[in-house]
């Protein structure tokens, strides 16, 4: 026979002991282990902020010659075939710098193609020397700067002597007199004046090719300059005209880091025998083409 006493009483710790585990459970969930004290948070995705480019910037490497007119071109080229790289290439405004000197702006066409023609008045201004030079072209999408680079190379120029007067004017010089022969030195292209450049004044001997250095002047603001030059024998030697007159050339050299070499030249008649000088009471067969006779008597 049960004893109530105690079966009531085992019933009632029973209850107790559930009514102690239920409200634990529901006021203090279970921490994972090594995070004891600290609540469980839970996962979140954490979100990549990835500039995606749509294109490339290919610049193309050129070539000029110094002070020449040349242009800049470059290609905006889808990147992993992005579904909106075809919209992105066009219509997008390119700004170009040589050796971090700005060069000019121009806007891709629909082939995601951009060049810039740049004259030969910008080519002096930018006077970019002989030599490789670097060549960078930027545009933006979206805000990030895009860039690309490539070379421009710089080749010598060619220059030319124009030739103005010698002074005193006469139609035969004597040996040992000095004649001034004033030039303007210019580029070949576009005859823009080579300025504060060093000239050489010299006198050349056809008959064995050589070149003789007279003197070294500068050419001034609008690349003129002058070459005063003593008649010596050297000028004329080998040369020998009809009449008594002697054939003679004098003229001006030119070469720097930036041009090649070129000489000018300019013809010169003398009376060179002793005691002669130039006539036009000149006996027969001693006529010009036009004008009076000429001669060395």
């Amino acid at each position: 026979m049960i004893n109530l006493k105690y079966f009531t009483l085992a019933v009632f710790i029973f209850c107790l002991i559930s009514l102690i585990s239920f409200g634990w459970s529901a006021e203090k969930p279970k921490v994972p282990s090594g995070a004891i004290g600290i609540p469980a948070a839970p996962t979140q995705a954490i979100p990549l902020n990835i500039a995606i480019m749509p294109f490339d910037i290919k610049v193309d490497d050129k070539t000029s010659k110094y002070l020449h007119a040349f242009s800049l071109s470059a290609r905006l080229v889808p990147r992993n075939d992005s579904q909106y790289a075809k919209g992105a290439i066009s219509g997008k405004t390119v700004t170009f710098y040589a050796d971090d000197k700005f060069v000019g702006t121009a806007t891709s066409g629909a082939n995601g193609v951009v060049q810039i023609d740049i004259s030969e008045n910008l080519s002096s201004q930018l006077n970019l020397q002989v030599g490789i030079h670097t060549i960078l072209a930027h545009a933006t999408h979206e805000g990030h700067v895009i860039k690309g680079n490539g070379t421009l190379g710089i080749e010598k120029a060619s220059p030319k002597f124009a030739f103005q007067s010698v002074m005193p004017v006469s139609d035969a010089y004597a040996l040992g007199q000095t004649v001034t022969l004033g030039a303007i030195l210019t580029t070949a292209v576009g005859n823009h004046p080579i300025t504060h450049v060093n000239v050489d004044c010299i006198s050349i001997n056809k008959s064995n090719g050589s070149i003789k250095t007279l003197k070294t002047v500068q050419t001034n603001n609008q690349g003129g300059f002058e070459c005063p030059i003593t008649l010596t024998q050297d000028v004329f030697a080998g040369n020998i005209g009809q009449c008594n007159l002697q054939l003679g050339w004098i003229g001006a050299s030119f070469v720097n880091q930036n041009f090649m070499k070129t000489i000018g030249e300019y013809k010169i008649i003398g009376c060179l025998l002793p005691g002669m000088h130039q006539s036009n009471s000149c006996p027969p067969g001693c006529e010009r083409v036009t004008g009076p006779p000429l001669c060395c008597k």
